[in-house]
């Protein structure tokens, strides 16, 4: 299929075949112009189909005029607004590869995160313009004003007449990356062509439907959004969550979907504002992941009054696999609630042991998952990936399906730790404490292979008087030995990532100061089961010097502020400036150590970086003798940073 080869049309006009997801987002836009498609509830704005079709084909041109082209890879640091979405789409327009981009408060996992993309262009917002000084390596274009990057807006207000076009694409040619949830470090980017993508957003009408959206869209959310706006639904965004402005929001625009992860859902129904906030117009409310504990979804039901919960499983690599809808998820069905529902239709489940055979129902194994809307495999080499030859992917999620057919997915292979005998998955743990009537919530983690046992973080109620251990020791008793972790703390709010996931967090103030432990538990472990340590290195492409970082023992100094230059030369400086010259790094074979200076990232995290040895005693350095990098910003003279040049920029 060749779908809208250049094809002109005049706004207003029917404007595509709908042969790709983009083609019916411009038929449904079309087919009534005047009706408000999305709402920005923290500016308090909306937009007709007619002012959307114009913003996206206005920055589709404004794109065409600064070089990019049908094939480009283009990577949107976005906040979540109407902007975000129109520059993606336009972007689409022009027969691009769009990425949101994850983690843009965390610049160093920011740039590791581009490396793996490799974008030919990066969009910033005003909102996320702290990234551009980090990232000036790249080919940075922003929506709205950015110091010294091209403004798209400025350039689209110059366009006369819009016009759709759409770019010559292929069912094969790739359309999108999304990002994986990053649960074992950087997160990765799943590859879907436009044929993939057009099934994944393929939800049907969901005309009436308002979509409430407040979590990034660099996960879920861009396919909620693209799918309720295909449908002919409108979406009401907000930028960030914080539970009464959701709730407020919810009553004031009469919000029908809204879509979670499980500790957002958590705070929202046990806020303080929950029982005086009028949600009778919410329809469902879907939580994301098969990690909430029966328990804790009965009492989440209870609260509610009604059964308008949606469990959701799927990665970003499948997308919704299976669903639990009321009835079935509902307190009359309670033997339901540990299911992850009814495999999706379009998709097919395998659950199959170590060598690959099918197994029975009830039998443990494997989660196969095969369809139509599946990834075509990640952006990055992966010589273990898990997408099979045979086109279906491997999840590494262990369950079974029950005689009437409902999935138990209990949970990743690589976070069952086998206890006093017993094989033992976080959700069990959870279970256990969310049935205590002390505990409001709790999320379990397995400790770093190969050690057994699990710590637990829990959310006790207001009320609530009993100490971690009183409910271990509860626990022990009602639940057995097998249940008890190895570590418990009690905690005001469940610690998450940018995705929300409780349970890929780096949790080192609740088990522990020290180098964090990145697995898809990701509780830095250092305080109950001994520091793991972290070496890098890197090999300059300029020079061929070769940069290692190790962690440093020094507790005596901060950012910006040096320690005694004479005993040990440092130059401190935030870990920003390095993540602007990943893309010249590369990495090198394992050396032995050579004397340096240390540099200071953040607070009590010191790396060493090898300097030349005539000046590893003084620390001195002559500029003529710095690496000559790429032209451009003042940062780029701190890839190799000496104490001379960098002491004096901290």
């Amino acid at each position: 299929m060749q779908s809208n080869a250049q094809t002109h049309n005049e706004p207003g006009e029917d404007p595509a075949s709908g042969a790709t997801y983009l083609g019916r987002l411009f038929q449904a836009l079309a087919a009534d112009s005047d009706r408000v498609v999305v709402v920005d509830a923290d500016a308090e704005r909306s937009m007709t189909a007619a002012t959307l079709v114009d913003l996206i084909t206005r920055l589709a041109e404004a794109f065409r005029l600064v070089g990019v082209t049908i094939g480009n890879t283009v990577a949107i640091i976005a906040p979540t607004t109407i902007e975000a979405l129109a520059v993606r789409y336009g972007a689409g327009l022009l027969g691009c590869v769009t990425v949101y981009c994850p983690n843009p408060s965390k610049l160093e996992r920011l740039s590791e995160f581009l490396d793996r993309i490799a974008p030919d262009f990066v969009v910033v917002f005003p909102e996320t313009a702290p990234a551009s000084d980090a990232l000036a390596s790249w080919d940075l274009l922003s929506v709205g004003p950015v110091h010294g990057v091209t403004d798209l807006f400025v350039i689209a207000a110059t366009v006369e007449t819009p016009r759709y076009v759409h770019a010559p694409v292929q069912d094969t040619d790739l359309c999108v990356l999304i990002a994986t949830g990053g649960t074992t470090g950087v997160a990765k980017a799943s590859r879907r062509d436009w044929l993939s993508y057009a099934e994944m957003v393929d939800l049907g009408p969901t005309s009436g439907r308002r979509q409430l959206i407040c979590t990034p869209l660099a996960y879920v959310a861009q396919v909620i959004a693209d799918a309720a706006l295909i449908g002919g639904g409108q979406l009401i965004l907000r930028n960030t969550f914080e539970p009464s402005q959701i709730l407020h929001t919810i009553q004031d625009k009469r919000v029908t979907h809204l879509a979670l992860v499980e500790p957002l859902l958590v705070q929202l129904i046990d806020s303080d504002r929950f029982a005086s906030t009028d949600i009778s117009s919410l329809i469902a409310i879907s939580h994301v992941g098969a990690d909430a504990a029966p328990s804790l979804r009965a009492r989440l039901l209870e609260r509610l009054g009604r059964p308008i919960l949606v469990s959701l499983y799927g990665v970003s690599e499948c997308g919704i696999v299976s669903m639990l809808t009321a009835p079935d998820y509902s307190l009359q069905q309670p033997e339901r609630l540990e299911t992850s529902g009814k495999v999706s239709p379009g998709y097919e489940v395998r659950i199959v042991d170590a060598d690959g055979n099918d197994c029975g129902d009830g039998e443990l194994g494997s989660l196969v998952v095969h369809g139509a809307a599946l990834a075509r495999g990640y952006s990055v080499t992966n010589n273990a990936s898990d997408f099979l030859e045979d086109g279906g992917f491997n999840t590494r999620d262990t369950g079974f399906r029950d005689a009437d057919g409902y999935l138990h997915v209990r949970g990743r292979q690589a976070d069952m730790r086998t206890v006093a005998g017993h094989p033992v998955f976080p959700t069990d743990i959870q279970q256990a404490f969310c049935a205590l009537p002390e505990v409001l919530y709790a999320v379990a983690v397995p400790a770093p292979a190969p050690r057994e046992g699990f710590g637990v973080a829990i959310v006790m109620r207001n009320t609530a008087t009993a100490t971690a251990a009183d409910l271990v020791g509860s626990v022990r008793v009602h639940a057995g030995e097998h249940l008890a972790p190895s570590a418990a703390v009690l905690v005001d709010g469940m610690p998450t990532t940018y995705k929300e996931s409780p349970t890929a967090a780096l949790w080192s103030t609740s088990f522990g100061a020290g180098i964090p432990y990145r697995s898809r538990a990701g509780i830095a472990w250092s305080a109950t089961f001994g520091p793991r340590q972290r070496h890098q290195r890197f090999k300059c492409s300029l020079n061929r010097t070769t940069l290692m970082f190790r962690p440093c023992r020094r507790r005596d100094h901060s950012v910006g502020e040096p320690a005694d230059p004479q005993r040990h030369p440092v130059a401190c400086r935030p870990r920003a400036p390095f993540a602007g010259h990943r893309r010249s790094l590369h990495r090198a074979p394992f050396e032995p150590e050579t004397p340096g200076l240390t540099i200071c990232w953040c607070p009590n995290s010191c790396y060493q970086l090898p300097v030349p040895p005539a000046h590893a005693e003084t620390g001195s350095h002559d500029d003529a003798d710095q690496p000559k990098l790429r032209a451009g910003t003042e940062q780029h003279r701190h890839a190799l940073p000496y104490p001379t040049s960098t002491a004096s920029a901290a």
